[in-house]
Parts: C-alpha cells; structure tokens; sequence
C-alpha cells in the first residue's frame, strides 16, 4: 500500500480556509521534529472566525485527563494556528485538541462556520491528533498503483474533514480515485480508451492531465456542505456508481459533474466543439460562482498544424440537479498562462477569469483587462 505524503515542511502562515462554501474543520495535524524530541502542532484558521479569535492547546497522554500546554491564549496575530509540543514524551500516544478564545472566554464548542452541516453531522465539537514517534509528515494510505500527478481536495462526504482525489496519469485508460481523509477508498473513475494518447500537444480526446492542463477539479458547486467532482470525459467513461457512457463520436468532449459521495453522473453539458476539426481540447477546469448560480470556468485549447493554438474559455452553470449549460463561450484572448484564477476582481458578485495576459468578466466573458 502506498501512502500520499500530505506535508512534510513546516510553514507558519496563517491561512484562512472556507473551500467553495462546504464547511471544514480545523484540520489539526501533529508531527514529530527535531528527531522527534519536539512535537508540531497545527491548525486551520477559518473564513468564518472573528478578527480577534485565539487558541487553547491541549495534550492528553495515553488516553488521561488533557492539560492545557499554553500559558496565555494563543493569538491569531501572533502565530496563534501553531504551536510546538517540547515535553511530550513520544513513545507514548499524544493526543491533542484545540478550543478556540473569543472575547477572552475559552468556547466548548468551536466557531460554525457557514452553511451550517446537516443536522446529522456535527463535526465541529472536537478537533483530535493522535502522534506516535513517527518521521516529520503527515501520510494517508492510498491503494498501491502507477504515476500521481496531480491531487485534488473537497469534503465529498459532508463531515467537515478534506478528502482527496488523485489521478494515474499513466495507467491505460487512465484513472482518478476518491478517498476519504483517512485514505478509505470511496470511487473511481476510468476514463475509458479515449485517454490512452498521452501526447502533450495532440492527447487523445479523453485524456486528463497532461502537462499542466487538468481535466478535472473539485469543489462544492451546489453549496450543500458536499464537494462534487468535476471532470472533463468522452465516449467510454464509467463513473464512480458503475455507469458508463455512451456516445457515437469519439472526438466530442463533454463536462460532467459527479457526486462526491458514489461518483455518480449528476449532469453533463458538451463542449463547445468549435475547434473539434483540428483535435481534442486539453484545458483547466475551477469553480465559478455568480449571483444566484455557480457553475464550472473550463479554460482550454488546442493545436493546429502549423504549432498557433486556438484557445477556449467558457462558463456552464449548473442548477445544483440534472441541468448543466453553457452560460457563455469565447474564442481567443490573449497570452496563454500555464495557469489560471477565478476571482471577483471588480466587486461586482460574480467570479472573473485571471490569465497572464488578460481578465474576462465573468457575466459575459468581455474581456475587461489585457496586460
């Protein structure tokens, strides 16, 4: 069984996390340092948390009663998400929890992030780490299998934890596969034999994850507290609830929406083919959140003969059921980035698309700045 190596470098930055609108929990990780003398201890901070909220840090040794480790409340503007254990003793089972500090009062409960979980899950009353004497990084074990190349992360589950998706970029057809954070295998997918051709410039049509064009990303779009999976597929594909699809043309590339908890096709929508005659279309896929809709932002393109690109960029929107559409398309726009963002840059509610050398509105896909 192989093991997906999740963080092995310490790093002392203060992050906040809210993930497209599903709610996480503190996602408390310890690990050993210093040959293991010394215990590391970090947390998350959330979108949702007051300006001024701190920490208590507790150890509990072998299952006995917790001893708070802190002298004075740990402050967010003072490295407040981290803390480093030096006494524990690391042969023994360690585990620690963290309460957070608002307005001076210690909460038995943490801060609610928002949407509130179903009322069945209720993952935010307890955040725990169990460490042994163990190298200084975090694992999860994953079923033994070829080449990862790329990772993806959403609670697909609804617990409050990040689960993950990894593909095999070699495999023939190629794959991804679901776990849960523990590493419980959930689903896979098999993209089918439209994804044998791995060619950086001319891939077949179903392939995923070549060079730095993905295919797939993942993210609650529906905002029901439960990350889907998103992935770009063709003739072929079987999902992660078995079901496979069927198409006449191979060459046609379609974007699908999977539930994150069976991989089962939710919604489908084609690509625009207007550039089918030339070949497949490799490209990005992420998030895109409007006024009252979200959707997927599939930034792609393709290669002619003589080496120029044609170049894709459009927005689906997704009724959160069995509708996915095309809201806008366009063709060109300007220098082509080995990466992309989505952000609301002028304020206006709706997500823009971010290239090395140009903005799209996200309305309309106007392109509204150019560098």
């Amino acid at each position: 069984m192989k093991k997906l190596v999740l963080a092995s470098k310490i790093i002392t930055l203060v992050i906040s996390v809210q993930v497209h609108g599903f709610h996480i929990d503190r996602g408390i990780v310890a690990v050993g340092v210093n040959n293991n003398n010394e215990t590391f201890i970090t947390w998350r901070l959330l979108e949702t948390d007051p300006p001024d909220i701190g920490f208590n840090i507790y150890r509990s040794t072998d299952g006995g009663t917790p001893v708070k480790l802190n002298s004075s409340v740990l402050s967010v503007l003072t490295g407040g998400t981290n803390y480093t254990d030096k006494t524990a003793d690391p042969t023994r089972v360690n585990t620690y929890f963290v309460k957070p500090v608002i307005d001076g009062i210690e909460q038995d409960t943490d801060v609610m992030p928002y949407p509130e979980p179903e009322s069945s899950v209720s993952p935010f009353n307890s955040y725990t780490v169990s460490y042994t004497a163990n190298s200084p990084y975090y694992t999860v074990p994953i079923r033994s299998g070829g080449e990862i190349h790329f990772a993806w992360i959403g609670d697909f589950d609804g617990n409050g934890t990040i689960d993950f998706v990894i593909d095999r970029v070699a495999a023939n057809p190629q794959t991804i596969e679901v776990y849960r954070d523990d590493g419980t295998f959930m689903w896979e997918v098999n993209f089918g034999p439209n994804s044998a051709d791995k060619d950086n410039l001319y891939p077949s049509s179903g392939t995923i994850d070549v060079g730095h064009w993905d295919g797939v990303t993942a993210g609650d779009v529906n905002g029901d507290g439960k990350a889907e999976v998103i992935i770009k597929f063709t003739n072929g594909a079987r999902f992660g609830d078995g079901g496979t699809f069927s198409d006449s043309n191979n060459d046609k590339q379609w974007i699908g929406v999977l539930e994150g908890t069976t991989g089962r096709l939710l919604a489908s929508c084609q690509i625009p083919p207007d550039f089918i005659a030339v070949g497949a279309i490799t490209n990005s896929l992420g998030v895109w959140l409007g006024i009252g809709n979200a959707g997927i932002y599939l930034h792609g393109k393709n290669r002619n003969q003589d080496g120029s690109f044609n170049q894709l960029d459009c927005v689906f929107t997704w009724d959160g059921s069995s509708s996915l559409s095309v809201k806008w398309k366009k063709t060109g726009g300007g220098a082509i980035a080995h990466q992309m963002r989505i952000c609301d840059v002028n304020a206006d509610g709706t997500d823009d698309l971010c290239h090395i050398g140009y903005v799209r509105n996200g309305n309309d896909g106007s392109i509204t700045g150019t560098t």
